[in-house]
């Protein structure tokens, strides 16, 4: 899996994983050191209890040996040489002494006089073993009892025991490695300890102090145990007290590995558990990220991205809710964008064929139609009966061409039906050209009504197999409305230019119906001024201003007198100057309309000079509007050229040699220069 999040640059992830930690690992990190702490406790405690029981095990085998050493001496006139042998192992000398104090020795060297309390006298009478320790140099633990003889006056049998043998020297003892013992009379008197015993005296102190269980000896730690052997009932002597030391470091080595291993397992745990945390943290994190990105590019007006994730959970239903929502969006969004090309189209003035063309365009790149194309019915002239249709191929290119769909083949559409599918072909060819549609797919036509009239179908065509979603219909639907507005406003903007177009043509006849000699003058200045603003290559706004006011550049003259106008001689400095004033009146008479604000000051200044000598201002240069300086070559040219009360026409190509000597005084250069190439094609002059 690729991952393309870092997970500690997430907030959420850095809270999420910190809540962990909180939650998670510290309370497993304690119960672990406390686990610790008690399996250490345990295993020490249970170290302390095997040296116990090894304490405990020696200190009955010492019992049996003391045991085994009784009966053989009670035995001991019964045994064969074979068996004196094996007394060897045990005893290091046995004897008899007599009644009258004579001694014979049976194994080994003589056993010296014992002396015996009375206490002990007695022990021996009920035939008990005594258990006496002696110390002659050396300590020797000696082993009396009276001869079973049956007689009154019995010997003492007497045995010194092989120390080798009494403690387990010979034959081994079940004690753990490293284990040392001592025994102890309860006197205090140290009756044997091992080889490697510490040295120091408090090491023998031990008995009695059952509690303890580790001790420092020698500059090392050891673990203690004892165990007391009571010889009182069966040999009459004082307990015996056994002491085992086993080393710390011996006894610790194995807990040392178990706290090692379990150290070991519990970071690996934690380890393993963050890991999985993390693997997960980042899986849960990636869908995320990836819905991130997903709004940020459908806040960047992406409405085609789409969001990928495979988590196969609540985050998977997640993203494909938010692929179907920016879907929508993008639907909706594309819907609007369309509507706004519309409503600007129509706003700017643009015809039905070009209205009609931006919602092909539009439709075919934006819901990925396979051909889109709107054809006019109940055309009122032959001339607007077309198809116009684009392919998805090539979106940007709309074909046109006429088609009249014949009356009877439009009862199927009515308002209340928002489209119709049609998919055999014989019906598809009465609305559409059979180059327009392909066999064996399907055409959906939405009808577009304007006044309760159907005036054009709308329609699409998709692939066979592949019909497009039902709200793509509801959007295509929703367009073909607002197209019907679009084309209803369009026909009323073109009936209101009509108006107003009739009423300046009226106003510019009624200016021209005051003198024979300017009839159709302003009809003519219009004609050549759109040519002179067409040649400049000057914008449909401009193009519309000089029409307007080519119309109304006269219309001052209605303050102006007849007789003057259709004076036949030269008239007086008074004369001209009131004839000078009609620009005036003009502007006068059009300021009160808003609409006419723009052309106002190109009725003004149509008799304004480029070298500053017209009027009424005595502007100069490109302080003229542009449109009134096309004007005035366009007033000049008609004026000379036409008949006057006082002049016959000129002849044209003297007309045209004189507004070619004014460039750069009377007339704008550039302007003249445009005139001179319309001359040469002589279209605006032909009319």
């Amino acid at each position: 899996m690729k991952w393309e999040v870092s997970v500690f640059n997430s907030r959420l992830a850095r809270r999420i994983f910190a809540t962990f930690i909180a939650c998670a690992l510290i309370p497993v990190v304690i119960l672990a050191a406390l686990s610790l702490y008690q399996v250490t406790g345990q295993l020490k405690a249970q170290a302390a209890q095997r040296l116990q029981r090894a304490a405990k095990s020696h200190g009955l085998s010492i019992y049996e040996h003391l045991m085994f050493c009784a009966d053989e001496l009670k035995l001991i006139e019964r045994r064969s040489g074979a068996d004196w042998v094996r007394q060897q192992k045990k005893f290091s000398a046995i004897g008899r002494r007599f009644p009258d104090g004579r001694y014979e020795a049976l194994l080994g060297d003589p056993i010296p006089i014992t002396s015996v309390s009375p206490e002990e006298q007695a022990h021996l009478s009920s035939g008990e073993p005594l258990l006496v320790v002696t110390r002659h140099g050396t300590t020797e633990i000696i082993l009396i009892r009276y001869e079973d003889t049956g007689s009154d006056s019995p010997g003492l049998l007497m045995g010194t025991i092989r120390g080798e043998y009494l403690w387990g020297i010979d034959n081994g003892n079940n004690l753990p490695p490293l284990t040392e013992f001592a025994v102890v009379q309860a006197t205090g008197l140290a009756l044997h300890h091992s080889l490697n015993w510490p040295p120091e005296p408090e090491a023998l102190n031990h008995p009695g102090q059952e509690q303890q269980v580790r001790t420092h000896l020698a500059g090392s730690g050891w673990f203690v145990a004892d165990w007391s052997l009571f010889l009182k009932p069966k040999f009459g002597s004082h307990s015996w007290t056994l002491i085992v030391l086993q080393p710390e470091e011996y006894v610790l080595t194995p807990i040392a590995r178990f706290k090692f291993i379990f150290v070991l397992v519990v970071v690996l745990a934690l380890l393993m558990v963050v890991a999985l945390s993390l693997f997960n943290l980042r899986r849960s994190l990636e869908p995320i990220d990836a819905l991130k990105n997903g709004a940020r590019r459908i806040a960047d007006k992406n409405f085609d991205h789409r969001v990928r994730v495979t988590s196969r959970d609540e985050f998977q239903e997640l993203a494909e809710t938010f692929n179907s929502m920016s879907g929508q969006l993008g639907r909706q969004f594309r819907f609007l964008a369309a509507r706004a090309e519309v409503d600007h189209a129509t706003l700017s003035g643009k015809d039905f064929a070009t209205i009609t063309g931006l919602s092909i365009v539009r439709l075919l790149k934006d819901f990925k139609l396979c051909r889109v194309g709107i054809a006019r019915v109940n055309a009122d002239a032959p001339d607007d009966a077309l198809i116009l249709a684009g392919h998805q191929v090539t979106p940007d290119f709309i074909t046109s061409q006429p088609f009249q769909v014949q009356e009877k083949h439009l009862s199927r559409f009515h308002r209340n039906c928002p489209w119709v599918l049609l998919d055999n072909p014989a019906d598809i060819s009465h609305y559409l050209p059979v180059d327009f549609f392909s066999p064996g797919g399907t055409a959906i036509f939405f009808p577009v009504y304007i006044a309760d009239k159907l005036f054009a179908l709308l329609f699409v065509s998709c692939r066979p197999g592949d019909p497009p979603a039902e709200e793509t219909f509801s959007l295509v639907r929703q367009i073909a409305d607002h197209l019907a507005v679009a084309w209803s406003n369009v026909n009323l903007i073109r009936n209101l230019r009509q108006l107003t177009i009739g009423s300046m043509q009226a106003l510019a006849r009624t200016v021209d119906a005051k003198s024979p000699w300017t009839a159709g003058h302003s009809a003519r200045v219009m004609r050549i001024a759109m040519g002179i603003g067409r040649h400049m290559g000057l914008p449909p706004k401009s193009i519309d201003w000089l029409e307007q006011a080519s119309l109304l550049h006269d219309i001052g003259k209605i303050g102006i007198s007849s007789k003057l106008l259709d004076k036949p001689g030269r008239l007086t400095d008074e004369e001209f100057e009131i004839i000078k004033s009609h620009p005036v009146i003009g502007d006068t008479i059009l300021n009160p309309i808003p609409a006419f604000r723009p052309i106002i000051p190109m009725v003004r200044q149509h008799h304004e000079r480029w070298d500053g000598k017209g009027y009424p201002d005595g502007l100069s240069g490109e302080a003229i509007t542009l449109e009134a300086r096309i004007m005035a070559v366009a007033d000049v040219y008609d004026a000379m050229a036409s008949d006057r009360p006082y002049r016959k026409g000129m002849d044209l190509e003297r007309v045209i040699a004189i507004i070619r000597s004014e460039a750069g005084r009377q007339f704008d250069p550039t302007v003249v220069e445009a005139f001179m190439e319309m001359v040469k094609e002589k279209s605006a002059l032909a009319a």
